[in-house]
């Protein structure tokens, strides 16, 4: 029926609206995954992998009735066309699979397949997004209001997608338990309250920028613990991490060939190398944190401490409580994106055209972790001293 629908398109012959949408469509889902499943590293990749997941999105919400219309037919092929296709050029799209878990669109045990075979291949690049997922109704005590209600099927998806990924798998489930303790102890800090520790340190005459002892903040109340997850704070993770990785820096990329779907995570060598470690690129693993922190202001005063990795090196971090910074991922996903374009524009690359991306990490629906970036002010400040230096006689905003 749709060899016929196409022939009579193409020979312009009346033909179902729908129908023909559904050739279409399937043809460039087969196309599109064609592309992909090339050897390589292609130029239109991410563009092909993208519309693979319009399409895929898009064929389930008009089967769930949605304003886009009929279904498109095409979402029952899409599974078989995407195992053939190498789990890194899914990567792309790792936030947009994530946050789908729990719609009904598509289903939450194709979308598992699909991450847990990706996860298993990248699991640095897959897990912080699921535990961010899992933690959407940890919020702090006084953020808490009866009309906040946590979306209960994406929790679920996506504590189901990490069970899935867990099992059997004692490699994954060690890597899983550390992200898990790591999002916690960043959540009890996000949500301790600096303001009675700034005050009390203006009144002593002290800079209220500090540093100051991440040990000196307010204890949080025990439900306030249970809701980050339970985990220690960041100080008492107790020795360096074995699996989890300074979340402010990129994992590296390693384009091999995909695990068998039962295999586990390889095993982490004394030197702390393993899974994602190949091709040159190494791996940071979490090796402890700093004491102390400062706070650049704020109306919720955010804290940046530094986190210690096992290369040896210092990893500022700027973590933020009482924030939606998922918006502010979504958003350094666009800018990755367009990098991308403007770097096979010749005209751009000539001119080394680039907007300057830094790594955003939610971990909660108002609470997460940024990459600090170095050499930079923030608005406020810089309108503050502009005026003061340009504006001098005028009047005050």
């Amino acid at each position: 029926a749709a060899g016929s629908a196409a022939a009579a398109a193409r020979a312009g012959q009346p033909a179902s609206a729908l129908v023909t949408r559904r050739v279409w469509a399937r043809g460039a889902l087969h196309s599109h995954t064609a592309c992909l499943r090339a050897g390589g590293v292609g130029e239109h990749d991410a563009a092909s992998m993208l519309r693979v997941a319009a399409l895929w999105f898009g064929s389930r919400e008009s089967a769930n009735g949605s304003k886009n219309g009929s279904p498109l037919g095409c979402d029952e092929e899409v599974l078989p066309l995407l195992r053939r296709v190498p789990a890194w050029k899914l990567l792309p799209v790792v936030p947009q699979l994530v946050s789908r878990l729990g719609s009904g669109a598509p289903a939450d045990a194709e979308l598992t397949a699909v991450l847990v075979r990706v996860a298993l291949c990248h699991p640095h690049h897959v897990v912080p997004a699921l535990v961010a997922l899992a933690n959407g109704s940890a919020l702090a005590a006084d953020e808490l209001t009866a009309q906040f209600r946590p979306d209960t099927a994406k929790l679920e998806g996506a504590k189901n997608t990490l069970d899935a990924l867990s099992q059997g798998r004692p490699r994954c489930l060690a890597l899983v338990r550390e992200y898990k303790a790591l999002a916690s102890g960043y959540l009890q800090l996000a949500w301790a309250d600096a303001k009675p520790l700034m005050t009390a340190v203006m009144q002593q005459g002290k800079p209220a920028k500090g540093p100051h002892r991440i040990d000196a903040l307010p204890k949080l109340k025990p439900a306030e613990i249970k809701a980050s997850g339970g985990g220690p704070s960041l100080l008492k993770l107790g020795p360096p991490l074995q699996h989890a990785a300074v979340l402010t820096t990129e994992p590296p990329l390693v384009h091999c060939a995909d695990a068998d779907g039962g295999a586990d995570l390889p095993a982490c060598s004394a030197a702390g190398e393993g899974e994602d470690d190949a091709a040159g690129g190494r791996l940071v693993r979490v090796s402890g944190f700093h004491t102390t922190f400062t706070t650049p202001g704020g109306i919720n005063l955010p804290k940046t401490i530094e986190c210690r990795g096992c290369d040896g090196r210092a990893y500022p971090q700027l973590v933020k409580g009482r924030d939606d910074l998922r918006q502010d991922a979504v958003m350094q996903q666009l800018f990755t994106r367009v990098n991308g374009l403007l770097s096979r524009h010749a005209p751009a690359r000539a001119r080394q055209l680039a907007l300057r991306t830094y790594r955003v990490v939610p971990l909660a629906p108002t609470a997460g972790v940024l990459e600090w970036v170095a050499g930079t002010i923030t608005m406020g400040s810089w309108l503050v001293e502009g005026h003061a230096k340009w504006r001098a006689g005028g009047r005050a905003a």
